[in-house]
């Protein structure tokens, strides 16, 4: 198999957690979920994004974060889809807020570590569940570009 790495990461993140960076992954693959995956292309703005592929170490989250310059707004999203363990492709993620053309958007993996298929990261919850899926002690994410 011809296994091509594709650079999905052009900034940095900053979470809750304090954890500054996010880990460049290559083009998921069915063996390299385990640590978590995603990779996305640029594409149309709108009301939704669709993310190539992911890659979950558990069910969890696939969260849409807004950029403000080179990092994401954090904790709040404008949107999140619950997603199997294991890998998915073409995934759809929901917008709360049109995007624009020209805007930029950071797609990110979460775990599900509070309530069941309930999302409860950041947007005012005081506890910390739902965090962030980390590889290499970073945030797995990528930033998309609408056109």
């Amino acid at each position: 198999m011809n296994m091509r790495k594709i650079s999905v990461m052009t900034g940095c993140i900053c979470t809750a957690l304090a954890v500054a960076g996010c880990y460049q992954t290559p083009q998921s693959t069915a063996a390299s979920y385990e640590k978590g995956t995603i990779a996305a292309s640029a594409q149309a703005a709108g009301t939704s994004i669709t993310v190539d592929s992911i890659g979950m170490p558990s069910t969890g989250w696939l969260v849409v974060h807004e950029m403000n310059g080179d990092a994401p707004v954090v904790p709040a999203s404008i949107g999140h889809v619950y997603v199997p363990a294991g890998p998915s492709r073409s995934v759809q993620v929901p917008l709360s807020k049109a995007v624009a053309p020209g805007d930029r958007v950071m797609a990110m993996l979460h775990l599900d570590t509070g309530v069941a298929k309930v999302f409860e990261f950041g947007n005012g919850a005081v506890e910390q569940h739902d965090t962030p899926v980390l590889r290499d002690e970073k945030p797995v994410a990528v930033v998309i570009q609408l056109n």
